[in-house]
């Protein structure tokens, strides 16, 4: 189910809808910042059109799952929905996203892959946690993943803290998590694991 979906009338005449399928587990405020928002920029600069929806899917747990952003466009030419797929890679989209038009035609799309990096809480002495200092070894992290990927969401619920990265190679953004985790107290109770490349069913 897509849940957080929102709809704004377009004023324009005999537009077509294009639904941006977005292999990224974010949530709302996230998937406004990292689609929403640029894609609105590049649509009405150019004249091209305007989003005008978004939405969630969940998981069961309520995890996110995917996101979906959907967009109004005045023409379907190829140099338009050439130009929109360079914007969406220049973007940065995981691989496995899909651009699907309203005649159900679909183009996959896609550059980056993604990684969770999870720390059980429930798990770990409660000795270890309290002489832990969790912003030095989140920023540690995230330091370490720098040069491979970037940052788009985090979780924290049930005793879990969920971090998703995003970049071109996944295997080097958990090779990095992993070797700066190495030999820390808490590194049996962190793991980094790259996530699907499709959107799974």
């Amino acid at each position: 189910m897509v849940t957080n979906l929102f709809k704004k009338k377009s004023n324009k005449d005999n537009m077509k809808m294009i639904i941006l399928q977005v292999n990224d587990m974010c949530r709302p405020i996230a998937r406004g910042e990292l689609y929403e928002e640029p894609l609105e920029e590049f649509l009405e600069s150019n004249g091209f059109g305007e989003v005008t929806g978004s939405g969630t899917a969940l998981q069961e747990n309520n995890d996110p799952w995917y996101c979906e952003v959907e967009l109004s466009i005045n023409n379907e030419s190829n140099s338009v929905i050439t130009e929109l797929i360079k914007e969406i890679e220049r973007i940065g989209v995981p691989k496995g996203s899909r651009l699907i038009f309203e005649d159900q035609q679909e183009i996959l799309i896609g550059i980056l892959e993604g990684v969770v990096v999870n720390l059980n809480y429930t798990e770990a002495p409660e000795s270890v946690l309290d002489e832990t200092d969790f912003k030095a070894l989140w920023d540690g992290i995230a330091n370490a993943v720098e040069p491979y990927g970037v940052y788009h969401d985090d979780v924290n619920r049930n005793g879990k803290t969920t971090i998703y990265y995003y970049g071109k190679d996944a295997q080097s953004i958990v090779k990095s998590v992993k070797e700066k985790i190495k030999g820390h107290k808490l590194e049996q109770f962190i793991d980094a694991i790259a996530l699907p490349l499709v959107i799974e069913e």
